[in-house]
């Protein structure tokens, strides 16, 4: 039995795009007859080894020493912020011990440890890394002379854009890997311009288990959160308002206005899921409300997701308090009838959400990927996203979605209206979407990319 592990920073219960990576292709390259181990942190909340879905996982650095882990925060913050276009401060590398870099070593040297041990007992036919939180690892794991081979997944942006003195820091690590990773051909260009050697470049699109999101119980949802009418009292006390929205939803459903409109589930729902993150654009969509609200005054957005593994084990100032600078900004323009954040919620609520859902929107103002497109679009859902990253290669544009410019919330707010306006039309864009999406982003279509890598080793 062939032995693979994996390494990152995240993994269950944690949500997230890498996390639910890690988990599909894992449970699928066990069925393919892996035996798949996972090395990842562990918070308070977590035990330091479980079996989860067949995947053993194998969590350290329990209780380790939260100035270490502040400062790992520091410098991780500052490579998140240039991979996605933020400005960061010009010395950062050149003064990097300064911002934490000897911590982020450190915890990449504590990652290392518990790597040694487990390949000592287990003898792994691969080690995979993932994502730039621990990319030192390959040269670390070279100089302990651990012979089999290593390969490395790129999660975040790699564009062309990227500041050179951070292309080097980068491509100078990724070099001691067989093999690298990106999410789409314009981060392989960007890293090949950059100086990684192109025999050494693969590129696999990400995917979701389309078996985890194909169903869902849209009432379920609704009740729960209050998104039927009965949590909307201002829409019954106004027959107006009412018997127009009701009209809407049985057009929805059924494609034709009835004689006498009959009381349905509830009003549309804009769906956002996404880590509670500045970069992820909530305030675009926010921005977006007021003009949807104008014609369908009786629309809810609706906000899911809370904020990364990060959260449980850094104490980070530049997230602290975003949650609450948009929920005041919901405040200031008045719209805390109609914008709903829910927070975390488990498989079973998030699957219910999609099913509610009339329109998933993902404004990102920089991704990766954005696997949410694709789980939304598992769902037969349109899908309206911001030209950035890997959303412009899931939608394809006026056909299975929107795609607008990235902050421009007007523009976010006039393909909102073409689709409520026009609900047969999204309901077209959502089945050529799925068609789509079990074509091209299936967890069977990523495991053969994975394994005819793996074959190559």
């Amino acid at each position: 039995m062939k032995k693979i592990c994996y390494v990152s920073q995240s993994f269950y219960p944690y949500t997230g795009g890498v996390s639910d990576y890690l988990l599909d292709l894992g449970k699928k390259l066990i069925k393919e007859g892996y035996e798949v181990h996972e090395v990842t942190l562990s918070t308070p909340e977590t035990l330091r080894y479980e079996v989860v879905d067949g995947i053993h996982v194998h969590r350290f650095y329990r209780g380790g020493s939260q100035d270490t882990i502040s400062e790992y925060g520091i410098f991780k913050e500052n490579i998140l912020k240039v991979c996605h276009g933020t400005k960061v401060r010009p010395d950062v590398l050149s003064r990097r011990e300064k911002f934490g870099y000897r911590k982020y070593l450190k915890l990449n040297e504590e990652a290392l440890k518990e790597i040694k041990q487990l390949n000592d007992e287990e003898h792994f036919d691969i080690i995979h890394v993932h994502d730039f939180q621990f990319l030192p690892l390959g040269g670390m794991l070279r100089d302990e002379n651990i012979t089999c081979p290593i390969v490395y997944t790129w999660h975040v942006p790699f564009l062309k854009t990227l500041p050179d003195e951070w292309k080097d820091f980068f491509i100078e690590y990724m070099n001691d890997y067989d093999y690298c990773i990106f999410s789409t051909e314009e981060y392989v260009e960007a890293a090949v311009d950059a100086g990684l050697d192109r025999d050494k470049i693969v590129c696999i699109m990400p995917f979701v288990d389309s078996a985890r999101f194909n169903y869902g119980d849209d009432k379920a949802f609704r009740q729960k959160f209050r998104l039927d009418w009965a949590g909307d009292q201002a829409i019954i006390q106004h027959p107006q308002t009412r018997n127009d929205a009701l009209s809407w939803v049985y057009y929805v459903l059924y494609g034709q206005k009835p004689a006498e409109t009959p009381f349905m589930e509830g009003p549309p729902i804009l769906f956002c899921v996404s880590r509670m993150d500045p970069r992820k654009g909530h305030a675009t969509l926010i921005g977006a409300v007021p003009y949807v609200l104008e014609e369908f005054p009786y629309a809810k957005t609706v906000f899911v997701g809370n904020g990364s593994m990060t959260g449980k084990i850094i104490s980070s100032k530049t997230r602290g308090g975003y949650v609450e600078r948009l929920k005041e900004l919901v405040r200031q323009k008045n719209l805390s009838r109609n914008v709903i954040f829910t927070g975390h919620v488990d498989d079973e609520d998030l699957r219910n959400g999609f099913a509610a859902s009339f329109v998933v929107i993902q404004p990102s103002i920089m991704e990766g990927f954005g696997l949410t497109v694709t789980e939304a679009m598992m769902f037969g859902k349109p899908v309206i996203g911001s030209r950035v990253g890997g959303i412009k290669y899931q939608i394809v544009d006026g056909e299975t979605g929107y795609l607008f410019d990235p902050g421009n919330y007007k523009q976010l707010a006039s393909k909102l209206l073409e689709l409520l306006e026009n609900p047969e039309k999204a309901k077209e864009m959502g089945r050529k979407g799925k068609e789509r999406a079990m074509k091209e982003f299936d967890v069977t279509r990523g495991v053969k990319d994975h394994l005819k890598l793996y074959a190559r080793l």
